[in-house]
């Protein structure tokens, strides 16, 4: 396959009102696809209406929404569909029923995800948090898929790597390896309070390094809420803040680290000691509180530009 033409990529999952209405969004975003893919999204039982919290997300992270609607798979397998070059269930309800004849043999993968419509109605914050699980799952994935070399893959090879995404975060065999797919290292990123410097970088990181990282953060001593200007400069900049709260790290220590970043002096000071060795590297930046909307934008993107480089280095990752 060549990198230069655009592919057409078709998501699926039963009701078109959730998972894969967020798998659309997410892939034609220029900052993921690039503007090296078209994507639609369709359904085998269309509900007939997009999810108000798929919909609340995705405003809410100035992704465009006017054109989204649910819709049945059999528009893509009638005359003068698109030409499809991938299929991907996100269901797995989607992913045991009989599929139309698509329009140009496309490649297919089960990339199946939790439905986040799944939780209690009148659970306004476990419904969101959710979506919020699932947009970010969804966003690996597709990270993923679009950074394959496709130029250098082809037929079974290609094959595999679909595959093999449709795997992140399952049991991994240890008898299959893949270039193109590393096993992704966990980050976890200490301040005091992570209400936003963590914050900022747990985002920061699970954006430009998702396929290669999955960056968590806590605190020592987490205060109540995120800082309003935490959110609005991830806003500014395009990236996911729905889902975000502050976590005490107490809550991650069970998990298994690999690297530890202190992004204030007094996490520096307090580190928890963690059941085995971890790395451990101190970048601090500024303390935005209480400062104009400007400041909470310069330590973004202070985050962006030396956090990236910092945590590539200590991985040992490109």
């Amino acid at each position: 396959m060549s990198n230069d033409r655009v592919f057409n990529v078709l998501f699926l999952c039963t009701g078109n009102s959730a998972r894969s209405i967020l798998a659309e969004s997410i892939l034609n975003l220029l900052l993921v696809g690039q503007g090296r893919f078209r994507a639609f999204s369709a359904g085998s039982h269309p509900a007939g209406q997009v999810n108000p919290y798929a919909i609340e997300l995705l405003r809410k992270n100035r992704i465009p929404t006017d054109n989204l609607r649910s819709k049945s798979w059999d528009e893509f397998a009638a005359a003068g569909a698109p030409q499809l070059d991938f299929v991907f269930t996100v269901c797995d309800n989607a992913a045991g029923e009989v599929c139309p004849i698509w329009p140009g043999q496309p490649m297919t993968a089960h990339w199946g995800i939790a439905d986040p419509a799944a939780i209690a109605d009148d659970d306004e914050e476990e419904n969101r948090r959710a979506f919020f699980t699932a947009y970010n799952q969804l966003r690996r994935r597709i990270s993923l898929f679009a950074s394959l070399p496709f130029a250098k893959l082809q037929g079974v090879a290609l094959q595999k790597e679909l595959d093999s995404i449709g795997h992140r975060g399952e049991p991994v065999d240890p008898t299959v390896t893949s270039t193109a797919v590393p096993l992704q290292k966990k980050v976890l990123v200490l301040c005091t309070g992570n209400s936003c410097r963590s914050q900022m970088a747990e985002v920061i990181l699970n954006y430009a390094l998702g396929d290669k990282v999955l960056a968590l953060s806590a605190g020592t001593r987490p205060q109540p809420k995120v800082a309003d200007g935490a959110i609005e400069a991830l806003k500014l900049a395009g990236l996911p803040t729905d889902g975000l709260h502050p976590k005490d790290v107490d809550a991650v220590m069970n998990e298994t680290i690999d690297l530890v970043v202190t992004v204030c002096d007094n996490a520096k000071e307090s580190c928890p000691i963690f059941p085995r060795p971890v790395p451990r590297i101190h970048l601090p930046f500024h303390d935005p509180h209480g400062e104009p909307l400007e400041s909470f934008v310069q330590v973004r993107n202070d985050i962006r530009a030396r956090l990236l480089p910092a945590v590539r280095e200590a991985l040992g990752i490109e």
